[in-house]
């Protein structure tokens, strides 16, 4: 998956973060960070130690938050999101407003 670096909201995408339940999407991935965390981790460890992979961690954090949107993206005001989308704004959702 390629991440889109300077992409820019479309009119729709706009209204989708920023409708009401915005603060609503980084609580409910709070909720599941650390076991995405977790999870990944324990992965990541049994590629190296079984399949003699080696650690990048980009990568790394980039299936942290892939996973982390999975396990939510059935939620409400994650509807009409991508996981692209999610990943390459994803400092916004941990954004104090």
């Amino acid at each position: 998956m390629q991440l889109l670096e300077d992409q820019r909201l479309s009119s729709e995408e706009d209204k989708l973060w920023w409708s009401p339940d915005s603060k609503e999407k980084g609580k409910v991935l709070w909720k599941v960070l650390p076991a995405a965390i977790m999870w990944i981790i324990w992965k990541t460890r049994n590629d190296v130690a079984f399949n003699n992979d080696t650690i990048n961690v980009e990568d790394t954090k980039v299936k942290i938050k892939l996973q982390a949107f999975f396990w939510v993206s059935g939620e409400k005001c994650f509807k009409g999101l991508s996981a692209e989308y999610v990943v390459s704004y994803w400092e916004r959702f941990f954004r104090i407003h």
